[in-house]
């Protein structure tokens, strides 16, 4: 005869964990090793386009795994195939450990765990590999998700949320988001190869969300995911075969395609949080309220400057309610996926009272924005 079922709670995050490993490296390092390393094996132009990037802000950082100078000398496949494995390997047990260990948890207790990454490929996957370094259950239910790049940590939750949805016991899940970039680093003379050595950075950063009647930080409320598939948001961002290394190509239309998308998103969203009043408003006049009132907190992927500046501008924010991207992407520079936990870790450093309401929004390839509301 069958048991009732369990309560469950409504899904919540119940601890995160931001890596720390890696050296760090500087705009101003970056310059002095590419003078050296880089610069003899490129052309004129891009070398003066390395220059422009790195001195804008040459004390925004990043963090490599590997040290930047063996990364440059050892190109090869092999090398590359090896040092991905590795960095995958460090970063996701770091990660790992370090979420179980905020949540006051032990292996035993993870029903499911979603690992997300693009910038490479193992066999098995790196959420098997993952499972075996931390003595997950042989019975946890194990998933790798890639190739969606800067959206994909909230996808990622998003994707738990909806597995624990048609489960009758409460789940715990371990989402850990990684990007080992430097699998990427090429000394070519296209521009995109360019701004990826000098815009990313490496991360991994983990929460487990939990269907169990415990304590949380945040509860997750709304969510919605959007894709704009048609020939520009395909086209926007794709990964090419380079002269040494797969790179990112980044399209000229991507503001257009992402304002495009973020509003598309939002208009979803948005209705889902009225009250009634301006429901029936909004179910009249087709018009989105002002509504950023509404949300005390906000944690977006900072992509990189004139990424956030434009958010500010599209969603009629102030520079402080975007601080937490600001500093993340100043001291951690893109780290792709990584990066929206690393800003809801920010934010979370200052505090929030109980009750606020918090948007947590990424977006990349495909092109996809995804977005949930945190209480």
């Amino acid at each position: 005869m069958s048991q009732a079922p369990s309560a469950m709670s409504q899904p919540a995050i119940t601890a995160l964990y931001c890596s720390d490993v890696g050296e760090v490296y500087s705009n101003e390092r970056l310059r002095s090793i590419y003078r050296k390393k880089v610069y003899p094996h490129v052309g004129h132009e891009t070398a003066e386009l390395y220059e422009k990037l790195l001195s804008k802000t040459p004390g925004r950082t990043r963090r490599f795994t590997v040290p930047l100078e063996r990364v440059i000398e050892k190109g090869d496949a092999r090398s590359r195939f090896a040092r991905f494995r590795k960095s995958a390997e460090m970063l996701l047990a770091d990660t790992g450990k370090g979420a179980l260990g905020e949540a006051g948890l032990e292996a035993k207790d993870i029903d499911i765990l979603v690992v997300n990454y693009m910038a490479g490929k193992t066999l098995p996957s790196l959420a098997a590999i993952t499972s075996h370094v931390l003595g997950l259950r042989d019975d946890v239910v194990a998933l790798t998700l890639g190739d969606m790049g800067c959206s994909a940590a909230v996808a990622a939750i998003d994707t738990v949320c909806r597995m624990m949805a048609g489960e009758r016991r409460p789940q715990r899940a371990l989402v850990l988001s990684l990007e080992p970039v430097t699998n990427l680093f090429s000394t070519d003379d296209d521009p995109g190869t360019v701004v990826g050595n000098t815009l990313f950075g490496e991360g991994c950063a983990g929460v487990v969300v939990s269907t169990h009647r415990e304590p949380a930080l945040y509860r997750i409320g709304p969510r919605q995911r959007v894709l704009v598939a048609d020939e520009a948001g395909i086209g926007s961002i794709t990964l090419e075969a380079g002269e040494q290394a797969p790179r990112i190509s980044l399209n000229r239309a991507i503001p257009e395609v992402a304002g495009g998308a973020v509003q598309a998103n939002l208009q979803r969203l948005v209705p889902r949080l009225l009250g009634a009043k301006e429901k029936l408003k909004y179910l009249v006049t087709k018009k989105t309220p002002r509504w950023q009132g509404g949300i005390h907190r906000w944690a977006l992927h900072p992509g990189g400057v004139a990424v956030l500046r434009g958010l500010e501008k599209s969603l009629r924010l102030s520079p402080a309610d975007l601080g937490p991207s600001y500093r993340v992407f100043h001291e951690r520079s893109n780290m792709s996926s990584p990066s929206v936990i690393y800003a809801l870790e920010n934010v979370e450093r200052s505090a929030p009272r109980p009750g606020e309401r918090l948007l947590m929004m990424s977006f990349g390839s495909g092109f996809q924005v995804n977005s949930m509301v945190l209480t």
